[in-house]
Parts: C-alpha cells; sequence; structure tokens
C-alpha cells in the first residue's frame, strides 16, 4: 500500500523530549505520560544512536478493540485504526503504511557489527553494511521479555504456521549518525505499542509479519529544531 499523510498537532499518552546534562539539552526521550521510556540517543550527530530502555513496567497501550483487529491481521488501514493510533502518538507528521518484517531475535551483547542498540532484546528486522556504513531496521519492545505469556507465543506460531499474519503496531522514526567520521549509520526503528507475542512467535518460526508503522517524518535532528 502506499503511505498515508497523518499530521497529528498535539500530543497523545507519548511524547519526545529533551533533557538536561550539565545545564545543556541533550538527552532525546520517548516518553509515557511525562516519564521517560526509551532512551533514543543524543544531539551530538557524531555519536552512536543508544534505544535504551529506561522504565520496566508493562505497557500495554492499544485497546481492546483495536488488538482484536491486529490479531487477525490487516490487508488494508481503515480510517477507524488510524484515528484510534492517533491519540496515542507524539505531535508530529507521520506516513502510515502496512509493512512486512522477518524478524529475528536479539538480546543484549549479541548484537551484530553495526547496530547501535542497548536494549535487554529487540528484534533486528533488516541489515546491510559496508565498511563504512551499516544501515538496520529493528524493533524495539515495551514490554520486558519475562512478562511476556508463552501461550500467547504458542498462539500466534500456531496462527503463523496456519497461513495467517497477524499485524503489530508501532511508533517509527529514522535515527541517521557519523559516529566515527566517515563511517555512517541509518536505524529505522519501530517502538512496538502491540504485538510483542507476534514478533516472537514470528522470530522462532522464521516468518514473516506485517507491521502497522506510524512513521515520524521528522527526524531527531528536526525535532531539536522543533522544540
Amino acid at each position: 500500500m502506499r503511505p498515508q499523510e497523518l499530521q497529528i498537532t498535539a500530543d497523545g499518552v507519548l511524547s519526545f523530549s529533551i533533557r538536561d546534562d550539565t545545564n545543556r539539552p541533550w538527552w532525546w526521550y520517548l516518553d509515557m505520560h511525562g516519564e521517560p521510556l526509551y532512551l533514543i540517543s543524543n544531539a551530538c550527530g557524531t555519536c552512536s544512536a543508544i534505544f535504551r530502555r529506561v522504565h520496566d513496567q508493562n505497557l500495554p497501550l492499544t485497546p481492546r478493540q483495536l488488538s482484536a483487529q491486529l490479531e487477525v491481521g490487516l490487508t488494508s488501514v481503515p480510517q477507524t485504526i488510524i484515528d484510534t493510533v492517533a491519540v496515542l502518538l507524539p505531535k508530529g507528521r507521520y506516513h502510515v503504511n502496512l509493512l512486512s518484517a522477518t524478524p529475528s531475535l536479539v538480546t543484549r551483547g549479541n548484537q551484530p557489527r553495526g547496530v547501535s542498540c542497548d536494549a535487554d532484546y529487540f528484534w533486528l528486522c533488516q541489515l546491510e553494511t559496508t565498511e563504512l556504513t551499516a544501515e538496520y531496521e529493528i524493533a524495539l519492545p515495551l514490554v520486558p521479555q519475562a512478562e511476556l505469556n508463552p501461550d500467547r507465543i504458542a498462539f500466534y506460531q500456531a496462527k503463523l504456521t496456519s497461513g495467517y499474519a497477524p499485524t503489530a503496531l508501532a511508533l517509527s522514526l529514522y535515527d541517521g549518525r557519523s559516529p566515527m567520521g566517515r563511517y555512517s549509520q541509518t536505524a529505522l526503528a519501530h517502538f512496538l505499542l502491540d504485538g510483542h507475542h507476534k514478533m516472537l512467535a514470528a522470530s522462532r518460526l522464521g516468518r514473516p509479519i506485517s507491521l502497522l508503522s506510524f512513521l515520524r517524518l521528522e527526524g531527531i535532528e528536526d525535532g531539536l529544531r522543533s522544540m
């Protein structure tokens, strides 16, 4: 499907913020209800991305009716779903798109070369590297892995094996960095609002899953300038 344009004029449950370090704006966060949830990176374009979870609470965000539609799987994106998700998101311009991803589970300390991520666990969806570049796509959890329900994982494994393609939901953003001079990294990060069990089931089976992405068009540096 072609991306749909979406403009959100006020922050929802989620927002972006910049917090001070030694009395200067420096650290860039994804917040929930004003409390830091993920440390994304800092204002330095020559420093690596971070993506560090700073909150351990179980945080399901989507209404039950929306979760039921995502469980079945989407082939298009109705306006009712866009309107439901929009109230959760930070203000800004977005592309809404239905993507396909084949996730691989990665745990702390086992990150592939070129992937700058300090989350306890995450899913790697794509990685392309050269001697001077790394371009990757990751899905980042909002729920600790220990709190995921084995029965729900098995449920989605059965769904996927039967040919169903359930849909995960994410707030997405790009972060481009040049941490070592000529060397550069570009990350497409999906913060999962719904779909942790689906992603884990898909990664265990090596099967693709659909991902409803609300991609914030303003990047890290654009967001810094606008705040």
